[in-house]
C-alpha cells in the first residue's frame, strides 16, 4: 500500500534537541517553528522535545501539536523528565514516541477558561467536545489508545482494559467504543482504568504511562 504521505525515517544519524519549557505562549510557537528550521538545515532526521511545561493556551497548543504530528522530514521524540500537562501533555501526544522518567507527569489536559471573577471554569461543551475529538485523531495518527487521551480532556470518561476473547489483543476503550466495535461481544471488559474515573482528568505518570500504551518508554536521564 502506498503511504498517504511521506513516513518519518527510522534510522537517524542526526539528532538534534529542543527544550519546551514554560507555559505555552504564541512566543513558545515562534520559537519551535525557528528551532524546527534550524534542525531542518541541519539536515536532522531525529527531533528530540525536551518537555517540561504546565501547558498554556489552547490554541498555540494545537497549531503545535498539528506541526508535529504532520511533520515528515524527521523522527519527533517528547521526552518529559518531570511534567507535560494540559497543552504540554496534547504536544507530546503529536510525537512519534513518548518517553517519560518514570515519576514524570503527563496529562490532565481539560481545557479551562478564566470567568468574569477571575477564577477558573471549566470550559463549555462546545470546546470541549471539539477539543475531545482533536486529540483522539493526535492519538490515533500516532497508534495510542484514542480513549484514554480523551480522557485527559474529558473529566467524566470512564476507559476500560479490554481483552478480545479471540486474539488476546488488548486495548484500552471507552463504552461508546466497546459499543461500536465490529464484534462487541468479542471484547471482554475488564476493570475501568483508575486515572479515568468519573470527576477527574487523566493524569498518569510514567511508568503507568506506558503500562498504558500512552508511552513507548521510560528513561532515568537524557
Amino acid at each position: 500500500e502506498p503511504a498517504e504521505k511521506e513516513q518519518p525515517p527510522k534510522e537517524w544519524n542526526k539528532g538534534v534537541i529542543i527544550p519546551v519549557e514554560g507555559t505555552i505562549l504564541p512566543m513558545l510557537g515562534s520559537y519551535l517553528d525557528r528551532k524546527l528550521q534550524q534542525a531542518q538545515e541541519l539536515q536532522a532526521n531525529l527531533i528530540v522535545l525536551k518537555i517540561d511545561s504546565p501547558g498554556g493556551s489552547l490554541e498555540t497548543t494545537l497549531e503545535i501539536a498539528e506541526k508535529l504530528r504532520d511533520l515528515s522530514w524527521a523522527y519527533t521524540v517528547a521526552y518529559v523528565p518531570r511534567e507535560a500537562l494540559s497543552g504540554a501533555a496534547i504536544i507530546s501526544l503529536a510525537c512519534d514516541d513518548i518517553v517519560m522518567d518514570p515519576d514524570a507527569k503527563l496529562g490532565d489536559a481539560g481545557p479551562v477558561f478564566a470567568g468574569r471573577d477571575a477564577l477558573f471554569r471549566h470550559a463549555p461543551e462546545k470546546i470541549r467536545s471539539h477539543l475531545a475529538r482533536q486529540v483522539r485523531d493526535l492519538a490515533a495518527a500516532k497508534g495510542r489508545p484514542p480513549a484514554l487521551a480523551e480522557a485527559m480532556v474529558d473529566l467524566n470518561l470512564v476507559v476500560y482494559r479490554v481483552t478480545h476473547q479471540e486474539t488476546g489483543e488488548i486495548r484500552f476503550m471507552s463504552q461508546a467504543e466497546i459499543d461500536s466495535a465490529d464484534k462487541p461481544e468479542l471484547w471482554e471488559k475488564g476493570p475501568p482504568v483508575l486515572e479515568s474515573r468519573e470527576g477527574s482528568f487523566l493524569e498518569v505518570n510514567g511508568t503507568r504511562a506506558v503500562e498504558l500504551q500512552l508511552a513507548n518508554a521510560t528513561v532515568e536521564n537524557e
